[in-house]
């Protein structure tokens, strides 16, 4: 019984698909606008999947950079603190030498008085 009925369905469609009158299909409005909206939302998530990469991109250039500036801010501290200590050895040097000159400066009066006064 099935079977007859199954035949009979097909061959209805058959003879519908025979019929003259059928217009080639063709895409309706909505077909074509609903195309173009899914052409778009892959344009979208192109867009978006780029962005996300170069979100991703300057992130990382941000950190690295923190970094960089870390290490330079570093490497500064520490020629400061050598260009400090340099200058309080030079300074101490000079003050020495200072000393020394005064000293024999000192010395040589004493020794002019004693000469001067025989």
């Amino acid at each position: 019984m099935r079977g007859i009925v199954l035949s009979v369905v097909l061959f209805g469609f058959g003879c519908g698909s025979l019929h003259s009158d059928t217009q080639p299909w063709k895409p309706s409005d909505v077909s074509e606008r609903s195309a173009l909206m899914l052409r778009q939302l892959d344009s979208l998530e192109a867009d978006l999947h780029t962005e996300s990469s170069e979100i991703t991109t300057y992130g990382s250039l941000v950190d690295r950079h923190g970094h960089a500036e870390q290490v330079a801010c570093q490497v500064t501290d520490e020629h400061v603190r050598e260009i400090t200590r340099l200058d309080l050895a030079q300074k101490k040097k000079r003050e020495e030498k200072l000393k020394k000159r005064r000293a024999v400066a000192s010395a040589g009066t004493h020794v002019g008085q004693r000469l001067a006064s025989r």
